[in-house]
């Protein structure tokens, strides 16, 4: 028995040999392949070679020191559904055996006696010790057998039409009455820093799933060592169930258990998942369970039922935003489904890296990508979006209170070079500036604090308060740099309705404008550098270098430009609009920045000031 659980081992994958400095080696698709081809060859049983005969691949075994050649003519791959794998071979003896390896819940009914009971206590023991278990079985095939079975699958093969579901279904034809030979159990070690990692997350605020295709006992073992569950969390299970009234009235009562600060956990099999994505009610209470729970284990599950999950809530949710994070061939269905996508590259394979939105190498890195990364980037894009729509309302609110003022004559209130500039030039280049380098706290005390990451869950950087403050800002800023100008500088009218001195006031307006906004970004500016503080300045210095270009040459094009700066520069009173009106327009954001902070600091607002002394202004407005 011993050798013909190790033989099947050997002969029973898709694994190639291969020699590195004189040391045989195994490459594999899968690492659980690999590793359970080197179990054999400790054992005694050593697959050496692999090559293509006439029949079909040749694989040399050495055992107890002779060499031994298996001919593998049919492979019966594994996939989701099936959850097994088999392999057809004829030894060199001309025996041809059908040798497979799969989950338990699969081989168990394709077994010919019932399994020992020593062989239940085993895959018991591993499971709980997180151990991936597959059941090792074999059978002998007679030629008259065999030989029909063969034209069909090889029909099916060349069928141009379903050919996987057909070859799956050819060969599950002849996956019956098998011999059970043994039980193999391999350690899917846990990376490094992933318990720190996933209590991270939930410090932060995430629900965490996880999505798995082990054993239930095996999932609740890794769920405990990696920190997704914990000691005295009550465990709400639906396992088993094959008929959806039964799940549903499972379901009922453990929404009806439910109350508030219980730390929970929901466990899901396969089984029932199948039952309860076709029930509108069972997903319905599912997605309230797992609301409420602190995370959820979800085991025995094919890639379809994972991205059903997903969509479950992603689309039920309420707005939730969902992350789904895999390594491997089985988990690209739920990257693909999720808002986000997050591949792992490792052992698995590339194929959920190539379907992803980010990419990491190991699950730590999961942390800084969302604490750092990710928390940075929502304050960044709500800042830009907020500054965006701020800017351009500064101006738009002098063309409005001008339109007003000459009765809706058509009269352009900015020269069009200047404010065609407004936004391609003048505005928007600090920005992109000020958010890229922009940073809040360090590094490393962003990732160690996984707090500050549940401003973005809650939007406290963008809502509708945090909105209508940026829009009460453009406002009152559009009307102080136009109002205070055009009543200060310019003249009264003419007789033919033109303004004398209009067109001083008009770019002196615009002129405030642009410091205004140059001012409002520095203010919400929370890491002070040189690329931070120096770009505003430095693009709002290419302003009047540019302005002043223009007065001197657009004669013909903008006659209203020209000497105009010039102008602006010999005026006292232009002199001290220019230095006064942007401090006046500025002076109550930063007097709201600063009570918001010192009397109702927001999460990041302490903890800058704990690492800062609070000597920098932060934005106040979103706490």
């Amino acid at each position: 028995p011993v050798f013909a659980f190790l033989e099947t081992l050997a002969v029973c994958h898709t694994v190639v040999p291969a020699q590195e400095k004189g040391q045989l080696v195994y490459q594999g698709p899968s690492p659980d392949e690999v590793a359970l081809v080197d179990a054999a060859r400790n054992g005694g049983v050593a697959m050496t070679g692999r090559s293509k005969g006439g029949q079909g691949e040749v694989l040399t075994v050495e055992a107890d020191g002779s060499k031994r050649t298996y001919t593998v003519t049919q492979t019966i791959e594994f996939n989701s559904d099936r959850k097994r794998m088999s392999v057809v071979a004829t030894d060199d003896k001309g025996v041809r055996w059908l040798l497979s390896k799969g989950a338990d819940n699969v081989m168990i009914p394709l077994l010919k006696d019932e399994l020992p009971s020593e062989a239940v206590m085993h895959l018991d023991a591993f499971s709980k010790q997180g151990l991936r278990t597959l059941i090792i079985a074999r059978r002998r095939l007679t030629d008259e057998e065999f030989s029909p079975w063969a034209e069909r699958f090889e029909a099916a093969q060349c069928s141009l039409t379903d050919r996987a579901a057909k070859v799956a279904a050819v060969g599950g034809e002849l996956e019956k009455d098998f011999e059970f030979t043994g039980v193999s159990a391999v350690e899917d070690k846990l990376q490094d820093r992933v318990p720190e990692t996933i209590a991270a997350m939930k410090v932060a605020g995430m629900r965490v799933w996880m999505l798995t295709g082990d054993k239930v006992e095996t999932a609740i073992d890794i769920a405990f060592s990696c920190n997704l569950f914990s000691d005295g969390m009550t465990q709400l299970k639906c396992v088993g169930y094959s008929k959806v009234d039964e799940l549903r009235k499972q379901l009922r009562e453990h929404a009806g258990s439910l109350k508030g600060g219980q730390e929970v956990g929901l466990v899901l099999d396969g089984m029932s998942a199948a039952l309860l994505l076709g029930d509108d009610e069972c997903r319905n209470l599912l997605l309230q369970i797992g609301m409420a729970a602190r995370a959820c284990v979800c085991c025995r599950l094919s890639p379809k039922q994972k991205r059903e999950l997903v969509l479950l809530v992603k689309e039920q949710g309420g707005g939730l935003i969902t992350v789904a994070v895999g390594d491997g061939a089985n988990d690209v269905p739920m990257i693909q489904a999720a808002h986000v996508g997050i591949g792992i590259r490792g052992k698995e394979g590339a194929q959920a890296v190539q379907a992803c939105d980010f990419a990491i190498s190991q699950f730590q890195f999961l942390r800084p990508l969302l604490l750092n990364h990710g928390r940075r980037a929502y304050r960044r894009v709500s800042m830009f979006l907020c500054y965006f729509m701020y800017k351009n309302m500064v101006l738009a609110v002098g063309d409005l209170i001008w339109a007003h003022q000459n009765g809706f004559s058509g009269q352009i209130a900015f020269p069009d070079w200047v404010s065609s500039m407004y936004n391609a030039v003048f505005t928007s280049l600090p920005v992109l500036f000020s958010f890229t380098f922009d940073r809040d706290m360090p590094d490393a005390v962003s990732v160690e604090t996984p707090e500050l990451y549940q401003a973005g869950p809650k939007r406290a950087f963008l809502n509708r308060r945090v909105f209508g403050s940026w829009v009460l800002s453009a406002a009152w800023h559009g009307s102080v740099c136009w109002l205070l100008p055009i009543f200060s500088l310019s003249g009264s009218l003419s007789s033919d309705g033109k303004v004398v001195g209009f067109w001083l006031a008009s770019q002196t307006s615009f002129t405030l404008a642009v410091e205004t906004v140059t001012l409002k970004l520095l203010a919400h500016t929370m890491g002070y550098d040189l690329v931070t503080l120096g770009a505003p300045i430095f693009f709002l210095l290419l302003y009047f270098i540019v302005v002043f270009s223009l007065s001197s040459f657009l004669d013909g094009i903008q006659p209203e430009l020209t000497s105009i700066m010039p102008e602006i520069f010999s005026s006292t009173a232009c002199m001290v609009c220019l230095a006064v009106v942007p401090l006046i327009a500025v002076a109550p954001d930063v007097a709201t920045l600063a009570v918001l902070q010192t009397w109702y600091p927001s999460e990041l607002d302490k903890r800058r000031r704990s690492l800062f002394g609070g000597k920098s202004l932060c934005e106040g407005v979103a706490g």
